[in-house]
């Protein structure tokens, strides 16, 4: 089979827009066997995968696609997506920026669990029920974004504002189905924390102070909820980082180091070998067989 791949990688250049949707058969006749085509680098991301088959890697977690599904990502994360000549959906990038300046109601879709789920597969199964009404919706935006009538910036806000609010609505109904508790809403709790802090913070014992509860009681949770302790996720937060340095953006162990909080090179080399169970060095010459 024909297999074609899309990524969405961070970078430190200076491409800027606010708002993009695309078919994925447009990407896919674009493209050439072997050929990577870059979608919109600093923005939140949809990928909805009508009908198609191949692998989606999100931060090196790959997943088997799954059709009528939404594959959401945030800004930060690393997307390779590899589909058949056959597969059709649309992908949908955005600013943050995009709804801030619209109104304050509607940027706070972005702070929802929608976005901000760490535990669970990023993918939210399509219903029935609103197959067709979000495809109209999808499909007038991607007219709209063509076109360059006025207020067409307005319009696209509108339609996408009610794109997300569809797609939160089926996300919470997935949240009631699995009895989403106290418990469920304190481990999102600490993965946010996490992702905002882990640079400046590496001990279970700073997250337990941040949510007021005792170092113990976080372990035991995040363990019941994920299988791991919040000591685990912190020290793989931080080497997954550390990797995506070395595979997306060459950098070296004394670059990461200092980038990741650790003054001494030498120490981060321990931590890094201790948690990952390969030396920096050896992980670096193997990093090819990442990709």
């Amino acid at each position: 089979m024909f297999i074609n791949r899309i990524s969405k990688r961070n970078h430190r250049g200076n491409d800027y827009r606010q708002f993009e949707i695309h078919t994925i058969q447009s990407f896919l006749l674009e493209t050439t066997d072997g050929e990577v085509h870059s979608i919109f680098e600093e923005a939140y991301s949809m990928i909805w995968i009508e009908k198609g088959s191949g692998d989606i890697t999100i931060d090196l977690a790959k997943f088997k696609i799954e059709e009528n599904s939404i594959y959401y990502i945030k800004p930060g994360q690393v997307l390779e997506l590899e589909l058949g000549n056959y597969s059709n959906g649309y992908i949908i990038c955005f600013d943050r920026e995009f709804f801030e300046l619209y109104e304050k109601r509607t940027s706070e879709l972005i702070n929802t669990p929608l976005f901000n789920n760490y535990l669970n597969v990023p993918v939210i199964k399509i219903d029935n029920s609103i197959d067709s009404f979000m495809r109209n919706i999808a499909t007038e935006m991607l007219q709209e974004f063509k076109n360059h009538f006025d207020l067409r910036v307005e319009i696209l806000k509108g339609l996408l504002k009610i794109f997300i609010i569809y797609l939160s609505r089926q996300f919470d109904n997935e949240r009631k189905t699995n009895f989403y508790s106290r418990k469920m809403e304190l481990a999102n709790s600490f993965f946010m924390l996490l992702e905002k802090n882990f640079i400046i913070k590496k001990q279970v014992k700073e997250y337990a102070e941040m949510l007021a509860v005792t170092p113990n009681y976080l372990n035991d949770i995040i363990k019941e909820i994920s299988g791991f302790t919040a000591g685990y996720h912190i020290q793989r937060k931080i080497i997954l980082e550390a990797k995506r340095k070395v595979i997306f953006e060459g950098y070296s162990l004394k670059e990461i180091a200092y980038n990741l909080g650790f003054f001494d090179p030498s120490h981060f080399s321990k931590y890094f070998k201790n948690s990952s169970g390969i030396n920096f060095t050896d992980f670096k010459k193997g990093v090819s067989n990442f990709f």
